[in-house]
């Protein structure tokens, strides 16, 4: 090795010595990103319980199965009269709660101005027959006639 070489090794040991004086180390880790993630995923799973959305009668309806199952587009419609029965008894219109006792005139009002007089059941599979039963008289005795029963279709058999 000549001078020459040594004196250039010399002189980048140097400056890498004093560039490590002189820049401070960075010892932190930059979590905006994660951080924006959590608060996306935060709004999405939050959003419909601080906005009041009614997820309930939705998701803890198990309805019962069947093979022939009829599509019923009119169940999907905003002024549609859908009464749920979960499991434990408690009865909603749409996804409102709502009492036995105001089920007749309530369905009355809503269907004397509504183009549709049918009304739609969700009905849990494990709810009590007799609570079926008690809604069907309130349901028939506000003067509808047309009831249909929603049920989920079976997947069709795979060959």
């Amino acid at each position: 090795m000549n001078s020459k070489d040594a004196r250039c090794i010399a002189e980048s040991q140097n400056m890498a010595r004093k560039r490590s004086r002189d820049a401070p180390l960075i010892c932190t880790i930059d979590v905006t990103g994660f951080a924006a993630i959590m608060l996306a995923l935060l709004a999405m799973f939050m959003g419909p319980i601080m906005f009041g959305t009614d997820l309930s009668i939705h998701s803890s309806v198990d309805l019962a199965k069947a093979r022939r199952a009829i599509d019923m587009p009119g169940a999907d419609r905003e002024d549609a009269s859908v009464i749920g029965i979960a499991r434990d008894g408690k009865l909603y219109l749409g996804a409102d709660p709502i009492e036995l006792d105001q089920m007749e005139p309530v369905l009355r009002d809503r269907l004397s101005d509504g183009p549709e007089r049918k009304v739609y059941l969700k009905v849990d599979r494990a709810a009590k027959y007799g609570v079926v039963v008690k809604v069907l008289a309130k349901v028939r005795a506000a003067g509808v006639e047309n009831i249909a029963f929603l049920v989920e279709k079976y997947p069709p058999p795979t060959m």
